[in-house]
């Protein structure tokens, strides 16, 4: 999986031939979520077994994310956010579609477990860029005051939220618990957790069932409409709950 020219995996490993190779939908792209979310894994298994080649393979995919973006990003908005679909050969993105929900959500989530297991200054300096860049561009209010957390597609911002989402108020509460948010920013950065976790609740409980949706989106008038209807057993709310409560 690792076998390409930047060291970013792929997605699809041939266990016959050992050739890897990404899925059609993405044009040839690893997914940011798939490929910037073994560190853990990687680092444990790299302890346990003695051989480093496990974290190195891991970390070096942090570290091209970092070069391929990190510095031209820190000079806009987006900071720290990463777009979804990164070319395994190149490190180039292939879109700016920005998103803490599908296609993102484990990276981030990764860059903040990865520093409290090992320390690495890298992993939270990524983290804390992108949680500015997370306030700065997709955390909006509706007119009713329900705080959602959007995407970012073809330049603008899109007032949609998935079930996959609803890990960022755990995410933002472990970062509080472990002190990786500055004195400074560490309230504001809490509020933003309760915040959003009300919202997942409230997704839940606007339901017949009292099941959550998929994935909604917000209107201008504060309305939330169901984009998609099904439920797939995720655990995210339920993780988020845990971590605040």
């Amino acid at each position: 999986a690792f076998n390409t020219s930047t060291g970013i995996p792929y997605s699809i490993v041939n266990l016959r031939t050992g050739a890897g190779r990404n899925p059609k939908w993405t044009q040839g792209a690893s997914i940011l979520a798939e490929a910037g979310s073994v560190q853990l894994e990687f680092a444990a298994l790299a302890s346990y077994s003695g051989d480093g080649t496990f974290d190195e393979r891991a970390r070096k995919t942090v570290e091209v994310l970092a070069q391929s973006s990190g510095m031209k990003l820190l000079q806009d908005k987006r900071q720290g956010l990463m777009p979804v679909f990164v070319l395994p050969d190149s490190g180039r993105f292939t879109s700016d579609h920005l998103s803490l929900g599908g296609l993102g959500d484990s990276y981030y989530e990764i860059l903040l477990k990865t520093w409290i297991m090992t320390g690495r200054p890298l992993e939270r300096a990524l983290y804390l860029s992108a949680m500015r860049g997370m306030r700065e561009l997709l955390i909006r209010k509706t007119a009713k005051g329900m705080t959602y957390l959007g995407e970012w597609k073809n330049g603008r911002h899109v007032p949609r939220m998935d079930h996959l989402a609803c890990y960022v108020p755990g995410m933002l509460a472990l970062g509080h618990m472990s002190g990786a948010h500055p004195d400074d920013d560490a309230p504001a950065l809490l509020q933003l957790a309760e915040d959003l976790m009300s919202t997942c609740i409230a997704l839940y409980e606007m339901q017949p069932t009292g099941i959550g949706p998929e994935s909604v989106t917000f209107d201008s008038d504060g309305e939330v409409r169901i984009e998609s209807p099904r439920y797939l057993l995720r655990p995210e709310t339920m993780e988020s709950l845990f971590y605040l409560h």
